[in-house]
């Protein structure tokens, strides 16, 4: 009975092949698969956040990059960052896609939590309740803090006032 269930995986991750699945002939030539899957752990993240911050300052490029060109940049610096890596920029730009989104997210959560914290409560209070509304809404806890710390003092993570707010910009 053929197998009917969906099976869906990062486009970030490797899937490893069975070398020899049960009902295959023994003798017959080894299939060459992709490696191992390579989990990235919260310091990489940390790394590959810092990579796209520095790569994104770039001053001298700006905007004027290739996307092939800018990814390897950002593989480049990650792996300095990082120590090196046996990743691709195709697998750093997938990664970094799919933690952007969760960034955003909480990154907006917070930023509403910060705006309507009660008087007296401290960032501490903030970041628990962010957490509380990340899990609330996406069903699971917000994993990539580290990452988060990293790119939140970036200005297109800066809280942007609202209607009628002052900025710390304005004068």
């Amino acid at each position: 009975m053929p197998n009917t269930q969906e099976h869906h995986y990062d486009e970030d991750e490797d899937v490893a092949v069975q070398e020899n699945p049960v009902n295959q002939n023994e003798n017959a030539p080894e299939r060459k698969g992709k490696a191992k899957r390579e989990s990235w752990t919260p310091k990489q993240e940390e790394a590959l956040s810092k990579a796209y911050v520095h790569c994104t300052l770039n001053k001298k490029k700006g905007n004027q990059q290739k996307a092939d060109g800018f990814w390897k940049q950002v593989l480049n610096h990650f792996n300095q960052t990082a120590g090196g890596s046996n990743r691709t920029h195709h697998q750093v730009r997938s990664k970094w896609l799919a933690i952007q989104t969760k960034l955003n997210t909480f990154n907006g959560l917070y930023h509403q939590a910060d705006r309507l914290h009660p008087s007296g409560s401290d960032d501490a209070f903030v970041m628990k309740q962010a957490l509380k509304d990340y899990k609330g809404k996406e069903k699971f806890d917000f994993a990539h803090i580290a990452a988060w710390e990293v790119v939140r003092t970036n200005q297109k993570w800066s809280p942007v006032p609202l209607l009628g707010e002052e900025s710390s910009g304005s004068s």
